[in-house]
């Protein structure tokens, strides 16, 4: 990674880390040497197409979709279970929590914390396991997407 960013040739190139290990960075590592972008495996395909995305400036080109079966897809995926999300101030600080970890993208940590919240609010254990099969699959923008869905969920409750 030094040789890579020392070169003129080659230090524009993204260099990204893949690891099944919690990241710590090494005291001796220069401030100047970093990662692009740093993955837990499992990495699903579409963390992995999301990355790629953002450090090679793809566009992707989508074929158009019969609006009933997207509907459906849909429907499969967000289930009216997953539509019971809790009212605010029922977990301001652990949603401050989830955010954190997402940002670290410590999807084992979301994963923990997801189970204990299954055990604290059971009755949105479909949310909770939603976010722990998401965390499973590294899917860091499903997370993300939920994460603005309790987000919206907080602040429009929240609202006078």
């Amino acid at each position: 990674m030094r040789r890579v960013r020392a070169s003129e040739r080659d230090r524009a190139l993204p260099i990204v880390l893949i690891s099944a290990a919690p990241l710590e960075r090494p005291a001796d590592l220069p401030d100047a040497v970093a990662f692009d972008e740093v993955a837990l495996k499992p990495l699903s395909a579409t963390a992995l197409t999301d990355i790629l995305q953002r450090h090679l400036d793809l566009v992707w080109e989508y074929a158009e979709a019969d609006p009933e079966s997207v509907d459906a897809a849909c429907a499969d995926q967000v289930g009216p279970a997953f539509l019971s999300l809790p009212p605010a101030g029922c977990c301001d600080l652990k949603l401050a929590q989830f955010n954190e970890m997402l940002s670290l993208g410590a999807v084992v940590a979301i994963d923990r914390w997801a189970a204990e919240m299954a055990e604290t609010y059971r009755e949105y254990s479909s949310l909770w396991n939603e976010i722990r099969r998401r965390a499973t699959g590294v899917d860091l923008e499903g997370l993300r997407d939920l994460a603005a869905r309790l987000q919206m969920q907080e602040s429009r409750t929240a609202s006078p």
